[in-house]
Protein backbone atom coordinates (compact mmCIF):
# COMPACT_ATOMS: atom_id res chain seq x y z
CA UNK A 1 0.00 0.00 0.00
CA UNK A 2 2.90 2.12 0.72
CA UNK A 3 4.25 1.73 -2.27
CA UNK A 4 1.04 2.36 -4.30
CA UNK A 5 0.66 5.60 -2.31
CA UNK A 6 3.90 6.74 -3.18
CA UNK A 7 3.73 6.41 -6.88
CA UNK A 8 0.09 7.68 -7.13
CA UNK A 9 1.74 11.19 -5.12
CA UNK A 10 4.43 11.16 -7.27
CA UNK A 11 2.30 10.73 -10.62
CA UNK A 12 0.09 13.43 -8.73
CA UNK A 13 2.45 16.11 -8.31
CA UNK A 14 3.93 15.78 -11.95
CA UNK A 15 0.67 16.07 -13.29
CA UNK A 16 -0.75 18.65 -10.90
CA UNK A 17 2.55 20.56 -11.75
CA UNK A 18 2.10 20.37 -15.49
CA UNK A 19 -1.32 21.49 -14.75
CA UNK A 20 -0.48 24.67 -11.75
CA UNK A 21 2.60 26.00 -13.93
CA UNK A 22 1.22 25.54 -17.57
CA UNK A 23 -1.84 26.99 -17.01
CA UNK A 24 -0.60 29.74 -14.79
CA UNK A 25 2.35 30.04 -16.84
CA UNK A 26 0.53 30.85 -20.21
CA UNK A 27 -1.82 33.35 -18.27
CA UNK A 28 1.43 35.31 -16.73
CA UNK A 29 3.31 35.13 -20.42
CA UNK A 30 -0.14 36.73 -21.74
CA UNK A 31 -0.34 39.18 -18.75
CA UNK A 32 3.08 40.50 -19.53
CA UNK A 33 2.04 40.79 -23.17
CA UNK A 34 -0.94 42.39 -22.58
CA UNK A 35 0.88 44.54 -19.32
CA UNK A 36 2.89 46.09 -22.71
CA UNK A 37 -0.19 46.62 -24.47
CA UNK A 38 -2.27 48.30 -21.13
CA UNK A 39 -1.75 50.57 -18.69
CA UNK A 40 -1.34 49.82 -14.96
CA UNK A 41 -4.52 51.37 -14.77
CA UNK A 42 -6.38 49.01 -16.53
CA UNK A 43 -5.01 46.37 -14.28
CA UNK A 44 -5.84 48.27 -11.46
CA UNK A 45 -9.72 48.97 -12.35
CA UNK A 46 -10.09 44.93 -12.23
CA UNK A 47 -8.32 44.85 -9.57
CA UNK A 48 -10.74 46.81 -7.36
CA UNK A 49 -13.43 43.93 -7.73
CA UNK A 50 -11.15 40.82 -7.40
CA UNK A 51 -12.47 40.50 -3.90
CA UNK A 52 -16.15 40.45 -4.91
CA UNK A 53 -15.73 37.57 -7.71
CA UNK A 54 -13.22 35.61 -5.07
CA UNK A 55 -16.00 35.75 -2.21
CA UNK A 56 -18.50 34.36 -4.89
CA UNK A 57 -16.84 31.41 -6.06
CA UNK A 58 -16.16 30.37 -2.32
CA UNK A 59 -19.88 30.77 -1.28
CA UNK A 60 -20.80 28.57 -4.90
CA UNK A 61 -18.40 25.13 -3.12
CA UNK A 62 -19.17 26.23 0.30
CA UNK A 63 -16.49 23.58 1.43
CA UNK A 64 -18.61 20.55 -0.59
CA UNK A 65 -15.83 19.81 -2.85
CA UNK A 66 -13.46 19.36 0.17
CA UNK A 67 -16.44 17.37 1.86
CA UNK A 68 -16.48 14.92 -1.13
CA UNK A 69 -12.99 14.85 -1.83
CA UNK A 70 -12.54 13.70 2.18
CA UNK A 71 -15.11 11.31 2.33
CA UNK A 72 -14.54 7.51 1.51
CA UNK A 73 -18.46 6.53 0.76
CA UNK A 74 -19.70 9.30 -1.84
CA UNK A 75 -22.35 7.98 -4.68
CA UNK A 76 -23.46 9.07 -7.46
CA UNK A 77 -26.60 11.19 -5.54
CA UNK A 78 -23.74 12.94 -3.39
CA UNK A 79 -22.37 14.63 -6.65
CA UNK A 80 -25.47 15.21 -8.33
CA UNK A 81 -26.77 16.95 -5.04
CA UNK A 82 -23.48 19.21 -4.69
CA UNK A 83 -24.15 19.83 -8.30
CA UNK A 84 -26.86 21.36 -8.35
CA UNK A 85 -26.70 23.00 -5.16
CA UNK A 86 -23.66 24.80 -6.55
CA UNK A 87 -25.73 26.00 -9.47
CA UNK A 88 -28.07 27.18 -7.47
CA UNK A 89 -25.82 29.21 -5.11
CA UNK A 90 -24.07 30.42 -8.53
CA UNK A 91 -27.70 32.15 -9.54
CA UNK A 92 -28.04 33.79 -6.27
CA UNK A 93 -24.55 35.01 -6.08
CA UNK A 94 -24.45 36.38 -9.62
CA UNK A 95 -27.86 38.34 -8.96
CA UNK A 96 -26.76 40.03 -5.93
CA UNK A 97 -23.50 40.88 -7.19
CA UNK A 98 -25.22 42.27 -10.42
CA UNK A 99 -28.14 43.88 -8.79
CA UNK A 100 -25.23 45.94 -6.44
CA UNK A 101 -22.72 46.54 -8.73
CA UNK A 102 -24.21 50.59 -9.51
CA UNK A 103 -23.41 50.77 -5.20
CA UNK A 104 -19.55 48.74 -5.90
CA UNK A 105 -18.77 51.57 -8.43
CA UNK A 106 -20.54 54.26 -6.30
CA UNK A 107 -17.74 52.88 -3.50
CA UNK A 108 -14.67 53.58 -5.68
CA UNK A 109 -15.99 57.02 -7.29
CA UNK A 110 -16.09 55.15 -10.67
CA UNK A 111 -19.01 54.88 -12.65
CA UNK A 112 -17.50 53.07 -15.51
CA UNK A 113 -17.13 49.84 -13.36
CA UNK A 114 -20.99 48.78 -13.08
CA UNK A 115 -20.68 47.44 -16.30
CA UNK A 116 -17.29 45.75 -15.99
CA UNK A 117 -18.96 44.20 -13.06
CA UNK A 118 -22.11 42.72 -14.30
CA UNK A 119 -20.21 41.36 -17.37
CA UNK A 120 -17.39 39.69 -14.89
CA UNK A 121 -19.48 38.04 -12.73
CA UNK A 122 -20.29 35.88 -15.23
CA UNK A 123 -17.62 33.87 -13.98
CA UNK A 124 -19.84 32.39 -10.95
CA UNK A 125 -22.19 30.56 -12.81
CA UNK A 126 -19.77 29.68 -15.39
CA UNK A 127 -17.59 28.06 -13.08
CA UNK A 128 -20.46 26.36 -11.22
CA UNK A 129 -20.66 23.93 -14.10
CA UNK A 130 -17.38 22.57 -13.57
CA UNK A 131 -16.95 22.18 -10.15
CA UNK A 132 -18.10 18.74 -9.48
CA UNK A 133 -16.25 17.63 -12.57
CA UNK A 134 -12.73 18.88 -11.18
CA UNK A 135 -13.82 17.66 -7.40
CA UNK A 136 -14.18 13.57 -8.85
CA UNK A 137 -10.92 14.14 -11.00
CA UNK A 138 -9.52 15.73 -7.77
CA UNK A 139 -10.27 12.96 -5.77
CA UNK A 140 -9.17 10.39 -8.45
CA UNK A 141 -5.88 12.28 -8.52
CA UNK A 142 -6.04 12.34 -12.00
CA UNK A 143 -4.98 15.70 -13.10
CA UNK A 144 -3.58 14.61 -16.27
CA UNK A 145 -6.99 15.57 -17.52
CA UNK A 146 -7.57 18.34 -15.15
CA UNK A 147 -4.00 19.91 -16.82
CA UNK A 148 -5.51 19.18 -20.34
CA UNK A 149 -8.42 21.40 -19.41
CA UNK A 150 -6.13 24.01 -17.39
CA UNK A 151 -3.65 24.32 -20.17
CA UNK A 152 -6.27 23.93 -23.22
CA UNK A 153 -8.50 27.26 -21.30
CA UNK A 154 -5.53 29.24 -20.42
CA UNK A 155 -4.15 28.97 -23.88
CA UNK A 156 -7.02 30.05 -25.72
CA UNK A 157 -7.94 33.01 -23.54
CA UNK A 158 -4.79 33.82 -23.40
CA UNK A 159 -4.45 34.82 -26.96
CA UNK A 160 -8.11 36.15 -26.85
CA UNK A 161 -6.91 39.12 -24.39
CA UNK A 162 -3.72 39.52 -26.28
CA UNK A 163 -5.85 40.42 -29.67
CA UNK A 164 -8.07 42.53 -27.49
CA UNK A 165 -5.88 44.17 -26.04
CA UNK A 166 -3.70 44.95 -28.85
CA UNK A 167 -7.06 45.73 -31.01
CA UNK A 168 -9.10 48.04 -28.34
CA UNK A 169 -6.57 49.11 -25.54
CA UNK A 170 -8.51 48.83 -22.54
CA UNK A 171 -10.19 47.13 -19.38
CA UNK A 172 -12.38 45.19 -21.21
CA UNK A 173 -10.02 42.72 -22.83
CA UNK A 174 -8.51 41.55 -19.46
CA UNK A 175 -12.41 40.97 -18.50
CA UNK A 176 -13.22 39.19 -21.81
CA UNK A 177 -10.14 36.83 -21.15
CA UNK A 178 -11.19 35.69 -17.51
CA UNK A 179 -14.54 34.99 -19.07
CA UNK A 180 -13.07 32.60 -21.52
CA UNK A 181 -10.79 30.86 -19.62
CA UNK A 182 -13.45 29.83 -16.95
CA UNK A 183 -16.38 29.35 -20.02
CA UNK A 184 -13.20 27.15 -21.74
CA UNK A 185 -12.21 25.17 -18.81
CA UNK A 186 -15.44 24.64 -17.84
CA UNK A 187 -16.83 23.22 -21.37
CA UNK A 188 -13.21 21.39 -21.09
CA UNK A 189 -14.22 19.85 -18.29
CA UNK A 190 -17.78 18.14 -19.09
CA UNK A 191 -16.15 17.10 -22.33
CA UNK A 192 -13.39 14.76 -20.55
CA UNK A 193 -14.76 14.21 -17.44
CA UNK A 194 -16.93 12.12 -18.30
CA UNK A 195 -19.43 12.50 -15.72
CA UNK A 196 -22.96 13.58 -16.19
CA UNK A 197 -25.59 14.45 -13.31
CA UNK A 198 -28.14 12.87 -12.22
CA UNK A 199 -32.17 13.65 -12.23
CA UNK A 200 -32.19 14.32 -8.35
CA UNK A 201 -31.16 16.19 -5.34
CA UNK A 202 -30.96 14.51 -1.86
CA UNK A 203 -31.71 16.70 1.18
CA UNK A 204 -30.52 13.79 3.55
CA UNK A 205 -26.86 14.23 1.25
CA UNK A 206 -26.28 17.90 1.55
CA UNK A 207 -27.30 17.51 4.96
CA UNK A 208 -24.35 14.45 6.22
CA UNK A 209 -21.65 16.74 4.56
CA UNK A 210 -23.05 20.50 5.81
CA UNK A 211 -20.81 20.82 9.84
CA UNK A 212 -17.77 20.21 7.53
CA UNK A 213 -18.55 22.20 4.55
CA UNK A 214 -20.23 24.84 6.75
CA UNK A 215 -16.51 25.53 8.63
CA UNK A 216 -15.34 25.35 5.81
CA UNK A 217 -17.30 28.25 3.95
CA UNK A 218 -16.56 30.32 7.05
CA UNK A 219 -12.71 29.59 6.74
CA UNK A 220 -12.71 30.32 2.99
CA UNK A 221 -14.96 33.50 3.35
CA UNK A 222 -12.69 34.93 5.75
CA UNK A 223 -9.45 33.70 3.81
CA UNK A 224 -11.04 35.37 1.15
CA UNK A 225 -11.93 38.84 2.17
CA UNK A 226 -8.37 38.74 3.57
CA UNK A 227 -6.71 37.83 1.24
CA UNK A 228 -8.06 40.17 -1.09
CA UNK A 229 -8.58 43.19 1.51
CA UNK A 230 -5.27 44.86 0.12
CA UNK A 231 -7.21 45.44 -3.75
CA UNK A 232 -10.09 46.76 -1.46
CA UNK A 233 -8.18 49.46 0.52
CA UNK A 234 -5.65 50.47 -2.28
CA UNK A 235 -8.47 51.01 -4.89
CA UNK A 236 -10.27 52.81 -2.21
CA UNK A 237 -7.84 55.11 -0.47
CA UNK A 238 -5.50 55.06 -3.07
CA UNK A 239 -5.72 54.78 -6.84
CA UNK A 240 -6.61 52.66 -9.77
CA UNK A 241 -2.60 53.12 -10.93
CA UNK A 242 -1.39 52.12 -7.64
CA UNK A 243 -3.34 49.19 -7.25
CA UNK A 244 -2.05 48.21 -11.02
CA UNK A 245 1.18 48.34 -9.69
CA UNK A 246 0.72 46.36 -6.54
CA UNK A 247 -1.40 43.41 -8.25
CA UNK A 248 1.22 42.74 -10.98
CA UNK A 249 4.14 42.37 -8.02
CA UNK A 250 1.84 40.13 -6.04
CA UNK A 251 0.70 38.35 -9.37
CA UNK A 252 4.25 37.61 -9.77
CA UNK A 253 5.44 36.74 -6.41
CA UNK A 254 2.82 34.09 -6.08
CA UNK A 255 3.55 32.29 -8.95
CA UNK A 256 6.31 30.53 -7.75
CA UNK A 257 5.33 31.22 -4.11
CA UNK A 258 2.03 29.54 -3.99
CA UNK A 259 2.05 27.62 -7.15
CA UNK A 260 4.67 25.19 -5.93
CA UNK A 261 2.72 24.85 -2.39
CA UNK A 262 0.17 24.26 -4.24
CA UNK A 263 0.51 21.78 -6.67
CA UNK A 264 1.71 19.19 -3.79
CA UNK A 265 -1.25 20.27 -1.24
CA UNK A 266 -3.41 19.26 -4.25
CA UNK A 267 -2.22 16.13 -4.26
CA UNK A 268 -1.01 15.15 -0.41
CA UNK A 269 -4.66 16.14 1.07
CA UNK A 270 -6.92 13.11 -0.96
CA UNK A 271 -3.68 10.87 -0.53
CA UNK A 272 -3.07 12.00 3.21
CA UNK A 273 -6.33 11.64 4.17
CA UNK A 274 -6.09 8.21 3.82
CA UNK A 275 -3.54 7.40 6.47
CA UNK A 276 -5.04 10.24 8.72
CA UNK A 277 -5.79 7.35 10.90
CA UNK A 278 -2.10 6.73 11.66
CA UNK A 279 0.09 9.61 13.46
CA UNK A 280 3.40 8.77 12.91
CA UNK A 281 2.89 8.28 9.56
CA UNK A 282 1.34 11.53 8.86
CA UNK A 283 3.74 13.86 10.89
CA UNK A 284 6.78 11.77 9.15
CA UNK A 285 5.11 12.73 5.66
CA UNK A 286 4.12 15.57 6.44
CA UNK A 287 7.78 16.45 7.99
CA UNK A 288 9.26 15.71 4.59
CA UNK A 289 6.35 17.96 2.65
CA UNK A 290 7.43 20.89 4.63
CA UNK A 291 11.65 20.70 4.63
CA UNK A 292 11.13 19.60 0.59
CA UNK A 293 8.59 22.26 -0.31
CA UNK A 294 10.65 25.09 2.07
CA UNK A 295 13.68 23.93 0.02
CA UNK A 296 12.09 24.74 -3.28
CA UNK A 297 9.85 28.12 -2.34
CA UNK A 298 12.01 29.66 -0.04
CA UNK A 299 15.39 30.03 -2.00
CA UNK A 300 13.68 30.87 -5.04
CA UNK A 301 11.76 33.72 -3.41
CA UNK A 302 14.83 34.69 -1.94
CA UNK A 303 16.39 34.60 -5.77
CA UNK A 304 13.43 36.96 -6.85
CA UNK A 305 14.54 39.69 -4.16
CA UNK A 306 17.73 39.94 -5.58
CA UNK A 307 16.65 39.94 -9.25
CA UNK A 308 13.66 42.19 -9.20
CA UNK A 309 15.31 44.94 -10.95
CA UNK A 310 16.20 43.39 -13.65
CA UNK A 311 13.03 40.89 -13.85
CA UNK A 312 10.80 43.75 -13.98
CA UNK A 313 12.07 45.78 -16.63
CA UNK A 314 13.13 42.66 -18.85
CA UNK A 315 9.47 41.51 -18.84
CA UNK A 316 7.39 44.27 -18.18
CA UNK A 317 9.33 47.35 -18.81
CA UNK A 318 10.36 50.97 -17.61
CA UNK A 319 6.70 51.82 -17.42
CA UNK A 320 6.22 49.45 -14.42
CA UNK A 321 9.43 50.61 -12.15
CA UNK A 322 7.33 51.40 -9.03
CA UNK A 323 6.04 47.93 -8.68
CA UNK A 324 9.84 46.99 -7.93
CA UNK A 325 9.95 47.17 -4.43
CA UNK A 326 6.12 46.25 -3.79
CA UNK A 327 7.56 42.88 -5.66
CA UNK A 328 10.60 42.48 -3.54
CA UNK A 329 8.51 43.12 0.24
CA UNK A 330 5.39 40.68 -1.10
CA UNK A 331 8.55 38.02 -1.82
CA UNK A 332 9.17 37.68 1.74
CA UNK A 333 5.61 37.04 2.07
CA UNK A 334 5.69 34.43 -0.46
CA UNK A 335 8.68 32.88 0.77
CA UNK A 336 6.73 31.69 4.13
CA UNK A 337 3.99 30.79 2.34
CA UNK A 338 4.77 26.91 2.31
CA UNK A 339 4.91 26.84 6.08
CA UNK A 340 1.51 28.89 6.32
CA UNK A 341 -0.48 26.54 4.04
CA UNK A 342 1.04 23.32 4.86
CA UNK A 343 0.57 23.31 8.30
CA UNK A 344 -3.24 24.92 7.98
CA UNK A 345 -3.89 21.35 5.47
CA UNK A 346 -2.72 19.64 8.32
CA UNK A 347 -6.03 20.67 10.37
CA UNK A 348 -7.94 19.79 7.00
CA UNK A 349 -7.21 16.38 7.03
CA UNK A 350 -7.24 15.60 10.22
CA UNK A 351 -11.04 16.87 10.31
CA UNK A 352 -10.09 20.15 12.53
CA UNK A 353 -12.57 22.24 9.98
CA UNK A 354 -13.82 24.25 12.80
CA UNK A 355 -10.33 24.78 14.45
CA UNK A 356 -9.49 25.79 11.40
CA UNK A 357 -11.98 28.56 11.18
CA UNK A 358 -11.35 29.94 14.74
CA UNK A 359 -7.52 30.28 13.72
CA UNK A 360 -9.14 31.78 10.59
CA UNK A 361 -10.94 34.80 12.23
CA UNK A 362 -8.22 34.92 14.97
CA UNK A 363 -5.60 35.51 11.64
CA UNK A 364 -7.61 38.24 10.18
CA UNK A 365 -8.68 40.18 13.38
CA UNK A 366 -4.72 40.93 13.36
CA UNK A 367 -4.76 41.73 9.61
CA UNK A 368 -7.27 44.37 10.01
CA UNK A 369 -5.74 45.95 12.90
CA UNK A 370 -2.68 46.16 10.72
CA UNK A 371 -4.06 48.02 8.16
CA UNK A 372 -6.12 50.03 10.17
CA UNK A 373 -2.55 51.28 11.66
CA UNK A 374 -0.98 51.15 8.13
CA UNK A 375 -2.72 52.93 6.16
CA UNK A 376 -2.36 56.68 7.93
CA UNK A 377 1.03 56.44 5.82
CA UNK A 378 1.99 55.59 2.50
CA UNK A 379 1.88 52.73 0.11
CA UNK A 380 5.40 50.81 1.39
CA UNK A 381 4.18 50.54 4.57
CA UNK A 382 0.61 49.23 4.25
CA UNK A 383 2.53 46.94 1.97
CA UNK A 384 5.22 46.08 4.90
CA UNK A 385 2.34 45.63 7.47
CA UNK A 386 1.87 42.38 4.89
CA UNK A 387 5.16 41.09 6.26
CA UNK A 388 4.66 41.70 9.74
CA UNK A 389 1.12 39.83 9.54
CA UNK A 390 2.78 37.03 8.28
CA UNK A 391 5.23 36.37 10.37
CA UNK A 392 3.20 36.71 13.76
CA UNK A 393 0.67 34.44 12.25
CA UNK A 394 2.57 32.00 11.62
CA UNK A 395 3.73 31.25 14.73
CA UNK A 396 -0.07 30.58 15.70
CA UNK A 397 -0.04 28.24 12.37
CA UNK A 398 3.04 26.15 13.19
CA UNK A 399 1.40 25.46 16.81
CA UNK A 400 -1.86 24.64 16.34
CA UNK A 401 -1.17 22.89 13.85
CA UNK A 402 1.56 20.95 14.95
CA UNK A 403 0.24 19.66 18.33
CA UNK A 404 -2.18 17.60 16.07
CA UNK A 405 0.50 15.25 15.09
CA UNK A 406 3.03 16.04 17.68
CA UNK A 407 5.24 18.39 14.99
CA UNK A 408 6.18 21.90 17.11
CA UNK A 409 7.16 24.81 16.40
CA UNK A 410 10.87 24.26 17.22
CA UNK A 411 10.53 21.02 15.66
CA UNK A 412 9.71 22.75 12.08
CA UNK A 413 12.38 25.59 12.73
CA UNK A 414 15.17 23.05 13.53
CA UNK A 415 13.68 21.28 10.37
CA UNK A 416 14.05 24.72 8.10
CA UNK A 417 16.67 26.78 9.56
CA UNK A 418 19.58 25.41 7.08
CA UNK A 419 17.38 26.36 4.26
CA UNK A 420 16.90 29.99 6.10
CA UNK A 421 20.45 30.09 6.24
CA UNK A 422 22.12 29.03 3.23
CA UNK A 423 19.86 30.87 1.17
CA UNK A 424 20.54 34.55 2.76
CA UNK A 425 24.44 33.57 1.81
CA UNK A 426 23.50 33.36 -1.26
CA UNK A 427 21.26 36.44 -2.14
CA UNK A 428 24.18 38.36 0.13
CA UNK A 429 26.61 37.05 -2.92
CA UNK A 430 24.41 38.12 -5.62
CA UNK A 431 23.74 41.03 -4.08
CA UNK A 432 27.70 42.56 -4.02
CA UNK A 433 26.43 42.63 -7.93
CA UNK A 434 25.56 46.38 -7.45
CA UNK A 435 28.92 46.97 -7.23
CA UNK A 436 30.60 45.67 -10.32
CA UNK A 437 30.33 48.40 -13.59
CA UNK A 438 26.87 48.28 -15.54
CA UNK A 439 25.74 44.80 -17.67
CA UNK A 440 22.73 45.04 -19.34
CA UNK A 441 19.53 44.00 -17.48
CA UNK A 442 19.60 40.36 -19.37
CA UNK A 443 23.20 39.86 -18.77
CA UNK A 444 22.70 40.67 -14.84
CA UNK A 445 20.05 38.81 -14.62
CA UNK A 446 21.43 35.47 -16.04
CA UNK A 447 24.66 36.05 -13.45
CA UNK A 448 22.93 36.13 -10.93
CA UNK A 449 20.68 33.51 -11.59
CA UNK A 450 23.71 31.05 -11.93
CA UNK A 451 25.61 32.50 -8.77
CA UNK A 452 22.67 32.16 -6.78
CA UNK A 453 22.11 28.31 -8.08
CA UNK A 454 25.63 27.37 -7.68
CA UNK A 455 26.35 28.82 -4.44
CA UNK A 456 22.96 27.55 -2.80
CA UNK A 457 23.11 24.02 -4.02
CA UNK A 458 27.08 23.59 -3.20
CA UNK A 459 26.45 24.91 0.45
CA UNK A 460 23.84 22.37 1.05
CA UNK A 461 25.93 19.66 -0.23
CA UNK A 462 28.88 20.65 1.87
CA UNK A 463 27.05 20.89 4.67
CA UNK A 464 25.16 17.66 3.98
CA UNK A 465 21.61 19.43 4.88
CA UNK A 466 18.45 17.09 5.84
CA UNK A 467 16.25 19.13 3.39
CA UNK A 468 18.54 18.72 0.25
CA UNK A 469 18.64 15.07 0.91
CA UNK A 470 14.80 14.80 1.67
CA UNK A 471 14.45 17.23 -1.75
CA UNK A 472 17.04 15.58 -4.56
CA UNK A 473 15.68 12.35 -4.48
CA UNK A 474 12.58 13.67 -5.03
CA UNK A 475 13.08 16.34 -7.99
CA UNK A 476 15.05 13.57 -9.90
CA UNK A 477 12.06 11.52 -9.49
CA UNK A 478 9.53 13.85 -10.66
CA UNK A 479 11.88 14.66 -13.57
CA UNK A 480 11.68 10.66 -14.62
CA UNK A 481 8.56 10.82 -14.37
CA UNK A 482 7.74 13.55 -16.64
CA UNK A 483 10.91 12.17 -19.26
Amino acid sequence: MAESLKNRTVNGVVWSAIDRFSALGIQIVCSLIIAHLLTPEDFGILGMITVFSAIGLVIIDSGFGLALIRRNDVTELDYSSVFYLNLFLAIICYTVLYCVSPLIADFYNLEPLTQICRVTFLVLPINAFGLIQNTILLKKIDFKTIAIASLASSLFSGIIGIILAYNIRNVWALVIQNISMYGLRSIILWCVGHWKPMLRFSITSIKSMWSYSMNLLGFGLISSLTQNIYPLVIGKFYNATQLGFYSQADRLQKLPATSITEVIQRVCFPVLSEVKEDIYRMREAYRKIIMTTFFIVFPLMMLLIGIANELIMLLLGPQWSESILYFQILCIVGALYPLHSINLNILNVVGKSRLSLVLEVARKVILILLIIIAIKYDMIILVLAQVVYSIIVLFLNMYYSGREIDYGIIQQFRDISPTILLSLISLGLISLFIYIPYQHEFVLLVIKCLTFIISFFMLNRIFKTQSYSFAIPILANLIKQIR
